[in-house]
């Protein structure tokens, strides 16, 4: 337990960037993971933060977080260009997401989901999800082939309680300038199995989008949805 990672460059590796197993009390500040076959960082423990780092181009996700994976700050990130998802969460709690740029990411930018059946308990619980600026998310990378919303959306966030998801920005976009593509991602967030859960203030723009929120319904009685404005994709 204990370990802090700091000022360090970890790069073209044929697995993970860096793997950690069920660790407690961890830190990483301003290191640079990147162009790793598997995920930037794979990780499950609790009671970590990961700040001013750079996260880009790994073949998996930028950060994976797998099942009881508590109370994690995640904060001045640049999670870009990451083949399998931005920030992926499963059966985690209590997390702060706060002020993080995730751009291009193949999938989701953020996606909180059960760690199995649902039936096990809620996917996620005490997130705090503010200030992100996520962008061009949900884009097809390296030929993959994205098919569900799940896949094409900015945000997922499903089987969650006891989650704000607020002040955010969701936008819209190509490949980078003069390599044309698609505008993604086709959702803006996609919504499901909430309860005791605040999404509001959030912007989605650039008029992109084939839907704004789909919302897969069968939530608790406290959800709040409200003021998420933006525009959709034009004819």
């Amino acid at each position: 337990d204990f370990p802090a990672i700091e000022r360090t460059m970890v790069s073209h590796f044929s697995g993970h960037g860096i793997l950690m197993d069920n660790l407690w009390c961890f830190s990483m500040r301003g290191c640079a993971i990147g162009a790793n076959r598997g995920d930037g960082l794979r990780m499950s423990g609790a009671d970590g933060y990961i700040i001013d780092t750079w996260i880009s181009g790994n073949s998996g996700a930028g950060i994976r977080a797998q099942h009881g994976t508590g109370s994690t700050t995640v904060t001045a990130n640049r999670i870009e260009w990451n083949h399998g998802g931005g920030i992926l969460c499963a059966a985690a709690w209590n997390w702060n997401i706060t002020g993080n740029c995730i751009d291009r990411a193949g999938g989701a930018g953020i996606q909180l989901t059960p760690a199995g059946s649902p039936e096990d308990g809620p996917s996620c619980y005490g997130f705090t999800i503010t200030g992100n600026t996520i962008l061009r998310c949900g884009a097809p990378l390296a030929g993959r082939q994205l098919v569900s919303p799940r896949e094409t959306a900015g945000v997922v966030l499903e089987w969650c309680k006891g989650l704000v998801f607020s002040g955010n920005t969701i936008s819209a976009g190509r490949h980078d300038a003069g390599h044309g593509g698609e505008l993604t991602p086709e959702y803006g967030m996609v919504l499901g199995h909430l309860d005791g859960a605040v999404i509001r203030g959030n912007v989605l723009w650039q008029g992109a989008f084939k839907q704004l929120i789909l919302d897969l319904g069968d939530h608790g009685s406290e959800l709040v949805l409200a003021e998420n404005p933006g525009s959709l994709a034009q004819a």
